[in-house]
């Protein structure tokens, strides 16, 4: 069967550093430089054959879970027809999963002196926003802080190319309002608007693994999005630092959509880096969560701890955290199921 995929077809994703590709999960070795835009940078890799590159998509069809190539609708040419802008790493939260590349706030932690990057997509706009784009999918940084988000949307209404144009988000859920913006009065002009609020966990495990976000706050934002005029859901990232509090997701956001997504990177804090020692503990929290997860998903979720073929990573994930709790004056280990393992091998 002829591999194709949408976002090789077309979309175009923009990082902060200066390169697009075309999507969020192709390998990082695989970027172009911005120059590259308008020239069909990933041509040489449509050649109707899975991409190494592309290796988390075909792994998870593999494994029956549905893949992002798999929720593209296909076209027969080559046109933008989907962004993805991630151009701007200004954030208010550093989560433990994140890293500088996409959180300011994890640069300066770091000692980066130009912690916050930027790609300026201004030069492109002129072509890519036309009669031919179907989505803008907004993440970040957080991108209700990057202006240069408000600034497309007022571009895209003013060319009268709203009502065809489905927005999407990944936002942190701290923030309703900006500046002297009405967020529902913009949004309203468009197709559909679709946000995704990353929630890793409730309380004070909240707190600490989306370090800026206070768990209160921000469950109060998700019951104030629920009256708005948008599709909302809960995005829940799985990994290694998590998995341990999933069922206090489903139990404390009954009502709410919430869906699960792999984190594939770092691969020490994805779930292929279990240590053989807690494994089943971690089967068991996912078991604890059967009537909320759908049958496949909790299959695929299971063969990535059975299958933990990152193991020989696990001693990363445990120095991760403890060099954290340290700098941050926090305490997630003493929160996880791991005292014997720092006893025995660090």
């Amino acid at each position: 069967m002829t591999w194709r995929c949408g976002a090789l077809e077309n979309q175009v994703t923009f990082f902060p550093d200066g390169t697009i590709s075309p999507c969020c999960l192709i390998h990082s070795n695989y970027k172009k430089p911005v120059t590259e835009l308008f020239n069909d940078p990933f041509a040489d890799i449509r050649n109707g054959e899975p991409p190494a590159a592309c290796e988390i998509c075909h792994d998870n069809e593999r494994n029956n879970h549905e893949s992002l190539r798999q929720g593209f609708k296909l076209h027969n040419d080559t046109k933008y027809r989907y962004l993805d802008i991630r151009n701007f790493n200004s954030c208010n939260m550093k989560c433990r999963i994140c890293g500088p590349m996409l959180s300011s706030l994890w640069g300066q932690e770091l000692g980066y002196e130009n912690y916050l990057q930027k790609q300026d997509i201004s030069p492109y706009l002129e072509q890519l926003i036309n009669e031919d784009l179907k989505q803008v999918y907004y993440t970040g940084g957080e991108p209700m802080l990057n202006p240069d988000h408000w600034k497309l949307l007022d571009l895209i209404i003013e060319r009268k190319l709203n009502k065809n144009i489905r927005l999407q988000y990944n936002t942190n859920g701290t923030i309703i309002k900006y500046k002297d913006k009405d967020i529902i009065n913009i949004w309203k002009h468009f197709r559909e608007v679709h946000l995704m609020v990353s929630v890793d966990a409730t309380g004070e495990e909240f707190n600490i693994l989306r370090h800026g976000g206070i768990w209160e706050e921000v469950k109060q934002n998700l019951l104030t999005m629920k009256t708005w005029p948008v599709k909302l859901e809960v995005a829940v990232t799985v990994n290694l630092l998590n998995i341990w509090f999933l069922k206090n997701i489903f139990e404390e956001l009954k009502g709410f959509e919430i869906n699960l997504y792999e984190l594939n990177n770092p691969s020490f804090l994805s779930l292929s880096a279990i240590d053989e020692r807690y494994k089943q503990q971690a089967l068991d929290c996912l078991d604890e969560c059967s009537k909320y997860i759908k049958k496949n998903d909790l299959d695929f979720y299971k063969s990535r701890l059975r299958n933990n073929f990152n193991c020989d990573q696990f001693k990363n994930l445990i120095t991760h955290v403890l060099l954290l709790d340290k700098k941050r004056n926090e305490n997630l280990f003493d929160k996880l199921p791991f005292n014997d393992y720092t006893a025995i091998n660090l």
